[in-house]
């Protein structure tokens, strides 16, 4: 049986399109997913790190970050993985405070789609453990950082991002379009 580690944001969940929803009413910014072109988004906003945390803590609060969806074709994608006896855990870098939440939300799109939900926030635990201890087969990813820690433990599923651009892909990291190319891969071998 396959086991594969599916990252939350921009994987499972469309969280940046949201985000710079409520950027753009807030702070009259006017950017799109497409213009995010690094996951330091204190950089393509143009403030400091710990404006950018502020913000954030503010989006948290808000309808918007209540009203974020499953990208498209995430719920299918894991239908099929299911049926096809493959085992997925969420292992997702989101802070522990988010922990209930982010719970309530995969229950409620992915009902028992997941064998387990494991946190990595960024310095207090790392994915490529994760990859180890679970021993996955694959992991589902787009930021490109974390893709390259994972590699080398568990090939990666990167989904293509404007953030996650880059002219040559390192070893065992495979980008693709979407969770149809995802889903084809991971049954085909």
């Amino acid at each position: 049986m396959k086991r594969i580690g599916v990252d939350l944001d921009e994987v499972s969940f469309g969280f940046i399109s949201k985000f710079f929803e409520f950027h753009n009413a807030n702070y009259e910014t006017s950017l799109r997913r497409e213009d995010c072109w690094t996951f330091s988004l204190h950089e393509v906003f143009g403030c400091s790190k710990e404006e950018m945390d502020r913000r954030m803590q503010e989006f948290y609060k808000t309808q918007q970050f209540r009203d974020i969806a499953p990208m498209p074709g995430a719920v299918e994608g894991m239908d099929f993985l299911n049926r096809n006896q493959v085992e997925s855990f969420i292992v997702t870098a989101r802070s522990l405070d988010l922990k209930d939440y982010t719970i309530e939300r995969i229950a409620a799109f992915f009902p028992e789609k997941f064998r387990g939900i494991y946190f990595a926030p960024h310095g207090v635990r790392s994915k490529v453990m994760y990859c180890r201890n679970l021993h996955l087969d694959y992991m589902l990813e787009d930021n490109l950082d974390y893709a390259k820690e994972c590699r080398h433990r568990t090939p990666v599923l990167l989904f293509d991002s404007p953030w996650n651009q880059t002219r040559h892909l390192p070893n065992r990291i495979i980008r693709v379009k979407g969770w149809e190319e995802a889903c084809n891969i991971i049954g085909s071998k």
